[in-house]
């Protein structure tokens, strides 16, 4: 007898309807999720993960499938200022406002370190002469209690995503007699993709060398991504590489983490809050997880967007739900289904 078989499409993963641009979405890692029934069994109590997202006062982090959006593209939005060390871009506008740790921003600047900002305090400085910390010597959170405008080695930025947050080095022409930092076809990009309110915020910085180290920063730059979502407050950090030590003062420490605008909470991945770590294809999803859920529902639907049942869902694992369909019963031998998750937006509870 041929056994039964439950196929799960699991196209997307969207706040309020069905997007008809599924590459706009949060990759849950379900996408074409493929169940196989015994024979003769055509009922299925099945787990799904979904993120459970909440409000942003505080976070969890948990490591995802290695899926990066493109490093580099034609279109992609660069500010020559941080081609040069310790150095911060021009504060421009996000494309959507950002709930992150309790507040809602819409602005932000890229620094040449591995850390993006959205201290509103750097529209007031000269960032061409501004230096961005390097010096890896706190874990987070950090408060060195210096202004936004401090150049100071350690002023770690406030309301802050740090990617790999190292003594980075874009440059590609010598440093020093006899150095190059970075190959010449490094690049610090930032696009936004997707469509309202479904839209990601992509920053990528693509083999970019650390401080004095050329050999290592030619053979193996650091290559890594960092995804912001709209009406979410989920963050994603993609690391393609992380190998390379600079010479410098705690050269090789790096932080992968959040930390919010007062400086005085903070989220680290495991062993990566300044600390020595590599990395090779790893990736981390910090996800909002205040007291207050933003969770609606979560529905099995048919392709065409028909409800088939509404989920029972339970907690077992910060930052995440386990949303099972009981008793869900077929009566043809291969089926395809959605698994549509419903909440909140975050910067907008009405929506």
């Amino acid at each position: 007898m041929r056994p039964a078989l439950l196929r799960l499409a699991i196209f997307l993963f969207c706040l309020i309807c069905l997007s008809h641009d599924p590459s706009a979405q949060i990759n849950t890692g379900l996408n074409g999720t493929v169940i196989n029934l015994p024979c003769g069994q055509n009922c299925i109590t099945q787990a799904f993960r979904i993120p459970h997202l909440k409000s942003s006062s505080d976070y969890t982090v948990n490591t995802v499938a290695y899926n990066p959006y493109q490093f580099v593209t034609p279109g992609g939005n660069e500010d020559l200022n941080i081609y040069n060390d310790d150095r911060y871009s021009l504060m421009f506008d996000l494309p959507f406002a950002f709930c992150f740790y309790d507040s809602l921003f819409t602005k932000v600047s890229v620094g040449s370190n591995g850390v993006i900002t959205f201290d509103h305090g750097l529209l007031a400085c000269n960032v061409a002469t501004v230096a961005a910390a390097w010096d890896i010597a706190q874990i987070i959170p950090y408060n060195s209690n210096r202004g936004s405008c401090d150049g100071a080695t350690s002023n770690y930025p406030k309301a802050a995503i740090m990617g790999v947050f190292q003594d980075l080095d874009p440059r590609p022409g010598p440093t020093f007699p006899n150095t190059n930092s970075s190959p010449p076809d490094r690049k610090i990009e930032w696009r936004v993709e997707g469509t309202a309110p479904f839209r990601r915020f992509v920053v990528s910085y693509y083999k970019i060398g650390v401080y004095q180290t050329t050999l290592c920063g030619f053979n193996t730059p650091t290559t890594f991504q960092i995804v912001i979502y709209e009406s979410t407050g989920v963050i994603d950090i993609f690391v393609e590489n992380k190998s390379c030590d600079a010479i410098s003062t705690n050269g090789n420490r790096a932080i992968l983490g959040i930390q919010n605008f007062n400086r005085d909470k903070g989220l680290a991945a495991p062993g990566k809050n300044a600390a020595p770590w590599t990395a090779s294809n790893e990736g981390f999803r910090f996800v909002p997880s205040g007291p207050v859920s933003r969770f609606v529902r979560c529905e099995l639907q048919t392709l065409t967007g028909a409800l088939i049942v509404v989920g029972d869902t339970t907690t077992n694992t910060p930052g995440l739900l386990d949303v099972t369909f009981p008793n869900f019963c077929q009566a043809v031998p291969t089926e395809k289904y959605v698994i549509k998750s419903i909440y909140s937006a975050c910067d907008n509870p009405a929506i």
